[in-house]
């Protein structure tokens, strides 16, 4: 078989390969962040750009088309750059104009750098050699990029950066090697390429569409614990995490406080204004609860008006001030909807899990203790006595 028709197959499998990455990018579902929705553009330029640039390197074993090594270098540098584009708006962070102009400068005077060593009839090897450079540069900004944004717990993200690591390696290191050791015929160095651009385009399609399949599954387990009405946490998601927090009890021999608490004759409510005005008060209380606890704490409406604040490293005396705080923080913020002007009061239960418990007791103590605030006269809060789960 001839040296040109391997080539062309070559071309043709890449081609091929390159088009499937394309086609599979528009099934992918796009963000409806403008900046992360770029992202697909880029890497759809990446596929394409990375073929181009191998069909243009092919072109150097047919004399008719040798002028169109002219394009490589420029080919190959903007193939890099879309693939930081494309890392930079996967995390939803655009380019400044500055950065976008340096990178329009960078490109446009390498490609007439290269063109005068063209010109100039540099070595091949030089000329190789500072492209690798130049077009890996970008490659390792975006591997740096990935590894400050990812996910630690994002096995798709942790792919990419591996990948791009990767890459970066074979363009820094391998490719530096090969041209200085490696044969130097033409066809060689041109199977190399389309060995290097296959593998690359293969493993980013994985990286790339694993990372934005793992964001949405990321997204939809989050809306499905969460309560649409008030934005807090539902009981999906304590049922999710009530097993991590008595397991960090038992290892760490650490305390996690729960707080139940509800809205005062919250039927009321409803029956005199309203369920609109009802589902107002819910959100208005949530947001108060929100406010007042701490950032790692989960505020978790467990049904109707009830809800359960877990607070982790928090004893019993120190649950019962956060309580009581709160219980304050509600009185004294009234609220005006539809007309209708209320002034809420609830009331709560505190209960501490430590080894002792099993965390599904320490909640019965707490709802216990919600349920004994209200029997003596609401709006105040009550914390659970250690031997109640007993009586």
């Amino acid at each position: 078989m001839a040296i040109s028709d391997i080539v062309i197959y070559q071309l043709i499998m890449l081609w091929i390969l390159g088009s499937i990455g394309i086609g599979f990018s528009f099934i992918l579902p796009v963000s409806k962040n403008r900046t992360k929705a770029r992202g697909l553009i880029y890497a759809r330029l990446f596929l394409l750009l990375i073929v181009v640039a191998q069909t243009i390197l092919s072109a150097r074993l047919f004399d008719s088309l040798s002028w169109l090594l002219y394009a490589h270098p420029p080919t190959v540098l903007a193939t890099a750059y879309m693939a930081l584009l494309t890392v930079f708006s996967r995390f939803g962070e655009a380019i400044s104009g500055n950065t976008k102009k340096a990178c329009i400068v960078h490109l446009l005077g390498t490609s007439v750098v290269f063109g005068m060593m063209n010109v100039y009839d540099f070595s091949s090897e030089a000329y190789t050699a500072l492209m690798v450079i130049n077009s890996g540069l970008p490659i390792l900004a975006a591997t740096y990029k990935l590894r400050s944004s990812a996910r630690n717990d994002s096995t798709a993200d942790n792919m990419l950066f591996y990948i791009l690591s990767v890459m970066s390696i074979v363009l820094l290191v391998i490719m530096p090697i090969y041209i200085a050791f490696g044969t130097r015929l033409a066809v060689h160095t041109t199977t190399f390429g389309f060995t290097v651009s296959m593998l690359f385009m293969l493993v980013f399609m994985l990286g790339f569409g694993s990372s934005v399949m793992f964001e949405l599954v990321q997204k939809l387990n989050e809306q499905m614990t969460i309560d649409p009405l008030t934005k807090t946490k539902n009981r999906r998601f304590f049922d999710q995490v009530a097993p991590q927090y008595q397991s960090a009890v038992e290892r760490r021999h650490t305390t996690v406080s729960f707080i139940a608490c509800d809205i005062d004759h919250f039927k009321q409510v409803n029956d005199q204004h309203g369920h609109d005005v009802g589902d107002y008060a819910l959100c208005h209380f949530a947001s108060i609860l929100s406010n007042e606890i701490r950032a790692h704490d989960a505020l978790i409406r467990m049904g109707g008006e009830e809800f359960l604040i877990i607070c982790p490293n928090l004893n019993a005396s120190q649950a019962f001030q956060l309580a009581d705080r709160l219980r304050k923080a509600v009185a004294l913020d009234g609220f005006t909807h539809n007309g209708a002007k209320l002034i809420l009061t609830a009331s709560f239960g505190v209960a501490t899990l430590t080894n002792d418990y099993v965390l599904k007791d320490i909640v019965k103590l707490a709802d216990g203790a919600l349920y004994k605030a209200k029997s003596l006269g609401r709006n105040r809060v009550v914390a659970a006595t250690p031997d109640a789960k007993d009586s």
